[in-house]
């Protein structure tokens, strides 16, 4: 098949939508498909190529993501329109499947691909807030996904947009490619407890700092960037980056992702849980829905230092984390596998 990318983000990170998609694309290469990759995204522009995509770099403005984006769209769209259409009409071989991940071509795009025969497939890696709950062009939304299939990577995230009034959502947990290492659980009640997460208030490190203050025998590594400011002391340690992220993996007993805010799968959980790392997340992450709490994995109210500091102190058992952590790992080869997810994409395009 020939398989078309498009993303024009508001802003381009290497974050977990961007590491999903090159994995997708980069597995749906080595199957034998044909994969390219057009849009304003620099990540998935430059690391792209790097995997063999085709990829080609157009501008077309913002997406109707803010305030003032989503009322100046109402002018910008008709120029958008244009050289979305154009975009594809300058391809040889039309795409079998459009892959979209961002706004603007959902709006703009879709009505054109479905005439020219295309199957268009919504992936939807973005949180859900308010940008799009109380977006104008939500009503808009709605019409068009009813010719479409939209694709979210929890469960969590499905029930949301389903509740917005998108139709034709599936879920396609996201996967990880298989670790170069696997953790071996120590016999100590003194741990070191992971964080891998963007700093900013939605993730929730400050409240994971919070609850691990009056823990004796815990150290916090918190490996992320971003514009929160996180105090170090004693026991918590920033590590703005690193070279593998295995090097942080190798060094912690127990993984966390504190979100407080729609956090749409948590990758970093599926990630540990396959290094047989015990990890504790939260209600807001869409993995919870995976989880069965206090078996393979601990799952907390989002947004409680309490709960964190209880879930942590569990976990400072050497049984306990032994034997979350062999079932978290059972879980996350049964669902969160590349392969996998590969699979459940394929079925979608061929349907």
């Amino acid at each position: 098949m020939t398989i078309l990318f498009t993303r024009f983000p508001l802003e381009s990170l290497f974050g977990g939508a961007e590491v999903q998609t090159l994995s997708l694309m980069k597995s749906l290469i080595a199957r034998g498909h044909d994969v390219s990759f057009v849009g304003s995204c620099p990540v998935l522009s430059v690391e792209g190529a790097k995997i063999g995509v085709d990829t080609s770099t157009v501008h077309i403005g913002k997406p109707p993501v803010t305030k003032w984006d989503a009322l100046s769209f109402l002018w910008r769209k008709r120029a958008m329109k244009k050289a979305l259409e154009q975009m594809l009409e300058n391809y040889t071989d039309t795409p079998d499947v459009l892959c979209m991940l961002s706004l603007s071509e959902k709006i703009l795009l879709t009505p054109f691909a479905l005439k020219k025969g295309i199957k268009v497939l919504w992936i939807e890696h973005d949180s859900v807030g308010r940008w799009l709950q109380g977006n104008p062009w939500l009503s808009t939304i709605r019409k068009i996904s009813s010719s479409v299939t939209t694709v979210c990577v929890s469960e969590l995230s499905a029930e949301m947009y389903r509740t917005m009034g998108y139709e034709n959502v599936h879920c396609i947990p996201n996967g990880v490619e298989s670790p170069s290492f696997t953790a071996s659980v120590s016999d100590t009640t003194d741990i070191t407890i992971g964080c891998i997460a963007r700093l900013s208030p939605e993730k929730g490190v400050h409240v994971l700092t919070d609850a691990v203050q009056h823990l004796s025998n815990v150290t916090l590594i918190i490996n992320g960037r971003g514009t929160q400011k996180i105090e170090e002391s004693q026991k918590v340690h920033v590590i703005n980056r690193v070279h593998d992220i295995d090097d942080i993996y190798k060094k912690i007993d127990v993984l966390v992702l504190p979100s407080i805010e729609n956090d749409p799968f948590g990758l970093v959980v599926a990630e540990a849980m396959l290094r047989n790392i015990p990890t504790i997340c939260t209600t807001a992450c869409g993995i919870s829905k995976y989880i069965q709490s206090g078996e393979n994995g601990l799952v907390v109210k989002a947004g409680s230092a309490v709960s964190l500091r209880d879930a942590i102190e569990i976990l400072q058992d050497p049984e306990s984390r032994n034997r979350i952590a062999t079932s978290g790992k059972v879980l996350a080869e049964t669902h969160f596998t590349v392969e996998r997810m590969v699979d459940q994409y394929e079925q979608l395009f061929s349907v």
